[in-house]
């Protein structure tokens, strides 16, 4: 019987996904997937208004939205939209770090 070793990218990409399971908050929590523009468009105002129908939504059911990057400039996009930037991950030594990020629900007037 021959032994397959584990290809190294199942490795790396199963401590990636551990280490943001271990992240995730654990109360109700809106989780953001994915976001992403065309090049052509971004810094137009398309990721904000993208957002801003999900950001109502957890405004109107009182619970905080939840995300990772692993692009260290979507952070200051991030805090502009109120997001707080919570843990620095490194799950991988030498790997690309990855940031959780979490906006409050804001009080509906």
């Amino acid at each position: 019987m021959a032994l397959i070793p584990r290809p190294k990218a199942l490795v790396v990409g199963t401590r990636y996904l551990s280490a943001i399971d271990r992240a995730r908050p654990k109360e109700p929590s809106w989780s953001l997937f994915l976001l992403a523009a065309d090049p052509s468009v971004q810094r137009s105002g398309i990721g904000t208004g993208l957002q801003q129908a999900v950001l109502d939504r957890t405004d109107a059911d009182g619970l905080p939205a939840y995300l990772e990057t692993q692009n260290v400039d979507n952070l200051a996009y991030y805090r502009r939209l109120g997001y707080e930037v919570g843990n620095d991950l490194h799950p991988v030594p030498g790997g690309p770090p990855l940031w959780t990020v979490r906006l409050e629900p804001r009080a509906l007037s």
